[in-house]
């Protein structure tokens, strides 16, 4: 009798020096997650190494220039993917969909967001043209893969919308990674002298980057109306560039920590009070998970595939200004037992989120594009 046929899933993530934690931290949890038990006759290998970028070796690679970002991502790098031998490709982040039109085997996307799809482009500059034409050979490369993973009901609805097709989208929610958990009392006294914050002030935690739809400002104007309204607040920022105007704004009550690796983005899950994130439009928001599997309280806008994920989980204002949210933020502040109710809420919505279960449910897709 001939023994099985092992079949093999080369899983496609971006390049590390692109640096984008939030879609190396998927690629990696789902590459560890897709054990010998739920691949069951399937075996997965990346085609790029992407532990240093969430600090687990190495050192964090060096960034990419605007022009070398051009050429790895659109030319190099679909070409060493090309090198690679397997059954099926995984294609792990939409902003890689161009690398479908140079494969040979089936493919499969995740597809995060179609914020590039709503960007309306502009037709006029070199630079505009460049990144025009790229965007279109992005959705050229996604519209000839086979199969497309995503983490909400939303994201299925609109990105059936954008293919003019319902067919072969999987809902596979993403999961929140062990190692985020409420601290101990000694690893939170830890982070905020880490970040140099006060004990007595009342940390407004935002995860993101500078992109318009994180809707940054919002988040600087709302700490500074609760300041003006007498709260002992802080903002402290990952992500993101400090904007000219948060200095007049919040001065030192306003922490910037940049682009960090995965330890520096616990360390500040275990220094804040309360997770804020009034984005316009989120696929699916891994800081909603991420915050309640840390005791977070969450309040946020509900865009996009928010909503769905939080749950009743957090307090939601659908296109909130700085002073809607800044109001019901000092209600939490003010009052210990409804920061409870949100916590002890979000620790039973995190629990329905996990990496095994993503990765099982992508194996299901591996098979049906296989069969």
């Amino acid at each position: 009798m001939a023994p099985p046929v092992t079949r093999t899933i080369a899983l496609v993530p971006d390049l590390p020096e692109e640096q984008w934690p939030s879609m190396d931290r998927y690629a990696l949890r789902l590459f560890d997650s897709l054990d010998e038990q739920i691949m069951d006759g399937l075996n997965a290998k990346l085609t790029a190494d992407i532990r240093s970028i969430v600090g687990q070796s190495g050192e964090t690679p060096a960034g990419l220039s605007e022009p070398q970002r051009y050429y790895q991502r659109y030319y190099h790098y679909p070409r060493e993917v090309k090198k690679h031998s397997a059954d099926l490709f995984h294609v792990l982040d939409h902003s890689y969909g161009h690398v479908c039109s140079h494969l040979r085997s089936p493919s499969v996307v995740t597809v995060h967001d179609l914020f590039f799809a709503i960007e309306k482009p502009v037709a006029f500059g070199p630079r505009r043209w460049l990144k025009n034409a790229a965007l279109k050979s992005v959705e050229k490369g996604l519209r000839s893969a086979d199969a497309f993973i995503v983490g909400t009901r939303y994201l299925k609805d609109e990105l059936a919308t954008f293919l003019d097709s319902s067919e072969n989208i999987f809902i596979a929610p993403f999961g929140v990674e062990a190692n985020f958990k409420p601290p101990s009392a000694e690893a939170r006294e830890e982070a905020r002298r880490h970040f140099g914050i006060a004990d007595d002030s009342f940390v407004i935690l935002h995860v993101g980057s500078n992109a318009p739809r994180k809707n940054l400002s919002c988040v600087v104007n709302t700490t500074a109306f609760l300041r003006q309204q007498g709260h002992a607040c802080t903002l402290l920022q990952v992500g993101a560039k400090k904007p000219p105007e948060a200095p007049a704004k919040l001065g030192s009550a306003g922490i910037w920590a940049g682009q960090t690796d995965e330890t520096e983005l616990r360390a500040a899950y275990h220094a804040a009070d309360l997770l804020f994130f009034p984005s316009h439009y989120e696929g699916f928001g891994f800081p909603v998970l991420e915050a309640m599997a840390n005791n977070l309280p969450v309040v946020g806008s509900g865009a996009g595939g928010m909503q769905e994920v939080a749950g009743d989980a957090a307090v939601l204002v659908p296109e909130g200004t700085a002073s809607e949210y800044g109001e019901r933020i000092a209600t939490l502040i003010d009052d210990s037992a409804a920061r409870n109710s949100l916590v002890e809420r979000g620790a039973g919505r995190v629990a329905e989120f996990t990496w095994r279960r993503t990765a099982s449910l992508t194996a299901d897709v591996y098979r049906k594009v296989l069969s």
